[in-house]
């Protein structure tokens, strides 16, 4: 984000175990998958309604973005 001048706040980020949760927490928008930790979806702002092993974070941006933006 640094590199191409994109503040974290206008950066949604997806994890999904506790490795991630400083990231959720940093970024504008942070999303745990479905099947992510207990821990990482306490700190995200929202949780997807599939799992990384169902394209998950896909889903999510399509559903969440993507649509409402007429992208798709």
């Amino acid at each position: 984000a640094e590199e191409f001048g994109i503040d974290l706040k206008n950066v949604i980020a997806f994890g999904d175990s506790e490795n991630d949760n400083s990231l959720l927490k940093i970024c504008g928008w942070g999303v745990c998958l479905a099947n992510g930790s207990e821990s990482t979806k306490s700190c995200a702002d929202d949780v997807t309604q599939y799992g990384c092993e169902n394209a998950g974070a896909g889903h999510y941006l399509i559903e969440h973005y993507l649509k409402p933006h007429g992208m798709i």
